[in-house]
């Protein structure tokens, strides 16, 4: 008896310090856990979105491609569909499921692999707050976790915090933005079967992809119908209906796909991106879901790259020179069906909208065969339309065209083609490639600065480098302007002289009178003065700021133009720049920066542009501009323009420009490596340079024809009759 005693003794004294070594464990183990305060103020990286002026959204910016909705707008039939898929026991348990847990440890001591077991309190723990690996420790903590956090949150909040966080395949974060992407529809547009292959999808979405594994996917989504129905969230009736449904997602090509989907990053939501990145940080700007509304208009965007797509191509065919195909392919099928097969499965597609990839399968002197991807019927290439080709790597110069198609296209080659504008035309098929030649054009309003359009190169997708706020090029000619406006602003006039003066004459006329004429006959004479050596040392006989005082009214004057030694007129800035500036001269000596967004709206609701949004150093607060030009002299500017655009335009485009009051500046730069204009027509100002990336001269009979007056004719009449003419 006194033995058992003494057993019984022992063996409470080591359970009360294996309790006490279970404690302390337990105590510091817990006192390792990561904190879940950070989740009590829970804010998603959610996707900022880009609207244009008719409020369409045109981007998005964003490191996970989530929207974030409030659980109050989330449908219970989806709600109900991840319960049924993920957690059943949702609403009752404390965190964790103790039969679930069971079942994970019974499946370990059979040796298998561990598994989950995991409640979407758990998840959200697991997600947040600790790593993926899965192990015993990692468990024991996923449950104190999940135990203090269904303390701090109510289940709403934390079913909130899953449904916008959960990955769920083809880059979709979130329910929201996977109904957008595998159905195109709405949360509350869903229907039972679309709720729930969307609730299969957390524990593997790669697994049960609608496409790749179809089978998978449809029975991974019936067995979330069967659970919705034993859940009694549908009835079992609708649950077998709904199991019979075929699954049709945007991946299968059943549906087209939604707005998200398709949209495009292009030059003007670029320079957005660029802008708002530098005044509120990318990180700030890519999760905060925010919704940026901006000047642009779509429709003059496509106006504007389709010209200067138009343009380029032009100067690309004057030039003549054929490039070679895109990629060359074994020439050893006789087969039609092969060639069928091998253009049809080339995985690059064309960067232009209206160009097609095909490959030569027959060619003789007259013409080439060609399939197209995508068209069953074969197309012809004739060479008789293409006679502005000369042979590769060639100048036109003393060079006759080709006169043979097997001289230019090889069977195997893949190239770019492009068919009739309409299905009416003349089934006329034409060789297209990538111009060397590249440029910018922008569009805005006059009055307010708003930028409408902007093209910064041939095609976005070929490169992202906008040129026409980026590339920094020497202006030439288009300098004049604000020589004569600096001139005129200080009080000189202009008038048309009766004889030519010399320049001594000018020189030691020391009045407030300039001749014309006499200027004019200065810009390109390296033996006479300089323009605007000219109007420094009138300026400066004056007792008035010199030029580059005065430029710096116009924001030109920046760290690359900032040497008083070098010719103004060789010094670079950007497109966007002379733009800028130029508008002053359309709005009555008013200068104000352009401005490429609206307005920003923070994920509550708030405007934040006054925050963000600055107007010019110097300007007026309310009215966001500064006058720089008197009236006078603005008035006698138009006049200078006016006689300036027509003496550098053909008799034609004159008249048009005279008739629709179309004033600017039309030139090239000084080595004859651009061409330049930047103009305006009531409301509405253009601006557009075309040259090489790597600046060179352009050939003597290229610089007979200046595609940027070209384009601002075209764009122009094409836009006469909306709002921004009135």
């Amino acid at each position: 008896m006194r033995k058992r005693g003494y057993y019984l003794s022992l063996l409470v004294a080591i359970l009360i310090v294996l309790f006490i070594g279970f404690s302390t464990s337990l105590k510091l183990f817990m006192s390792n856990l990561p904190d879940i305060s950070e989740l009590e103020n829970y804010q998603s990286q959610t996707l900022s979105i880009l609207v244009d002026s008719d409020g369409t959204t045109v981007d998005h910016f964003g490191s996970q491609n989530r929207i974030f909705t409030s659980i109050i707008n989330v449908p219970e039939l989806v709600k109900y569909a991840f319960i049924s898929a993920e957690d059943k026991n949702f609403y009752n348990h404390n965190g964790y499921d103790i039969l679930g847990l069971f079942k994970a440890l019974f499946s370990a001591l059979k040796g298998e692999r561990l598994r989950g077991a995991s409640t979407i309190t758990q998840q959200v723990t697991k997600n947040f707050l600790l790593s993926g690996e899965r192990s015993f420790e990692r468990k024991i903590k996923e449950i104190i976790l999940a135990t203090r956090l269904e303390k701090m949150l109510n289940k709403n909040k934390i079913l909130e915090i899953y449904l916008n966080e959960i990955f769920l395949g083809s880059n979709s974060y979130g329910v929201t933005t996977a109904a957008e992407t595998y159905f195109a529809k709405k949360l509350s547009d869903l229907s039972p079967s679309e709720a729930a292959y969307l609730a299969s999808l957390p524990k593997a979405p790669n697994e049960y992809h609608p496409l790749l594994n179809r089978k998978k996917a449809i029975s991974r989504r019936n067995f979330v119908l069967k659970e919705m129905a034993e859940n009694e969230f549908i009835t079992a009736e609708r649950a077998r209906y709904e199991q019979d449904t075929p699954l049709l997602t945007v991946q299968s090509g059943d549906i087209t796909p939604g707005i998200q989907s398709t949209l495009k990053r292009d030059y003007f939501s670029d320079e957005v991106r660029r802008r708002l990145s530098v005044l509120l940080g990318e990180n700030y700007l890519f999760s905060k879901g925010l919704s940026v509304h901006t000047s642009l208009k779509i429709d003059f965007q496509n106006i504007l790259r389709s010209v200067l797509q138009k343009q380029l191509t032009k100067f690309d065919t004057f030039d003549g020179i054929y490039r070679g195909p895109i990629k060359k392919i074994n020439a050893g099928h006789n087969n039609p069906m092969q060639w069928r097969k091998i253009i049809d499965e080339i995985s690059f597609e064309s960067k232009i909208k209206t160009w097609r990839l095909a490959v030569v399968v027959n060619v003789n002197a007259e013409r080439a065969i060609i399939k197209v991807k995508g068209i069953d019927e074969d197309k012809i290439l004739f060479i008789k339309d293409h006679q502005w080709i000369v042979r590769k790597n060639e100048i036109r110069t003393g060079i006759r065209s080709v006169k043979q198609a097997d001289q230019v296209w090889s069977i195997g080659d893949i190239i770019y083609v492009e068919g009739p504008a309409t299905s009416t035309s003349v089934d006329l098929w034409q060789y297209r490639q990538l111009p060397k030649i590249q440029g910018g054009m922008m569009l805005a309003e006059v009055d307010s600065g708003r930028v409408l359009a902007v093209q910064g190169g041939f095609s976005f997708d070929v490169s992202t480098f906008n040129r026409a706020t980026q590339a920094f090029r020497a202006p030439g000619s288009l300098l004049d302007p604000f020589v004569y406006a600096s001139l005129l602003n200080a009080g000189f006039d202009f008038e048309t002289p009766t004889q030519n003066k010399s320049t001594n004459d000018l020189r030691q006329e020391g009045g407030y009178l300039i001749t014309k004429n006499n200027v004019d006959s200065m810009l390109f004479n390296d033996n006479e003065i300089s323009i605007d050596t000219l109007g420094n040392q009138l300026l400066l006989k004056a007792g008035k700021d010199d030029l580059f005082d005065y430029f710096n009214r116009f924001d030109l004057v920046s760290e690359l133009t900032s040497n008083r030694s070098r010719p103004l007129r060789l010094m670079e800035n950007s497109l966007l720049s002379f733009f800028e500036a130029y508008l002053a001269f359309a709005n009555n000596g008013l200068f104000r920066n352009i401005s490429f967004i609206d307005k920003i709206i923070d994920s509550d609701g708030v405007d934040i542009s006054g925050n963000v949004l600055k107007v010019c150093a110097l300007c007026d607060q309310k009215t966001g501009s500064r006058k720089i030009l008197t009236d006078k002299a603005q008035s006698r500017l138009t006049r200078i323009l006016e006689i300036e655009m027509a003496k550098k335009l053909n008799v034609e485009v004159n008249k048009y420009f005279i008739k629709n009051k179309v004033y600017g500046t039309a030139g090239m730069s000084l080595d004859f490596d651009n061409y330049w204009f930047i103009g305006y027509r009531n409301n509405l100002a253009f601006g557009c340079y075309i040259g090489y990336d790597k600046p060179h001269s352009l050939n003597h009979e290229q610089r007979l024809s200046n595609y940027c007056v070209e384009s601002a004719v075209e764009i122009f009449q094409k836009l006469a009759g909306t709002s921004i003419f009135d």
